[in-house]
């Protein structure tokens, strides 16, 4: 069933025999999902899915005259669909991507619950 091997020796990190799709860059690494026939998943359903859940893996289901599917954990998920509506307004992406930038170069300083409640809000009191 397996179609996966270790990624730059790193524990957890593996990827497909097909190093141009589906291609997620972590850290120095590249990471592809993994990958599974419909077949092998009907065979393994039970396994394939602890090991989705258990790893927070993301398995692609190959399916032969069919769409392929992707199965992630629920919390990855609601994960991706709160990144997604964090940065669908294109001022809080640009605040939030700002943010994350300056957290990479130290650049941030603590801040106290009121004083981040006036620069995010506007808000004048505490």
């Amino acid at each position: 069933m397996s179609f996966v091997h270790d990624v730059g020796g790193l524990p957890g990190l593996r990827a497909s025999p097909y190093p141009y799709r589906n291609t997620v860059q972590y850290g120095q690494g590249c990471v592809t999902p993994r990958e599974t026939t419909y077949t092998s998943l009907r065979e393994n359903l039970a396994s394939v899915l602890d090991e989705v859940v258990d790893n927070q893996d993301t398995v692609i289901v190959r399916r032969r005259g069919a769409r392929d599917v992707a199965l992630l954990p629920a919390t990855e998920l609601a994960g991706l669909l709160e990144t997604a509506h964090l940065l669908r307004s294109p001022r809080n992406a640009r605040r939030l991507l700002g943010a994350l930038r300056q957290a990479e170069r130290g650049k941030t300083k603590p801040e106290t619950a009121s004083e981040l409640r006036r620069e995010i809000l506007g808000e004048a009191r505490a």
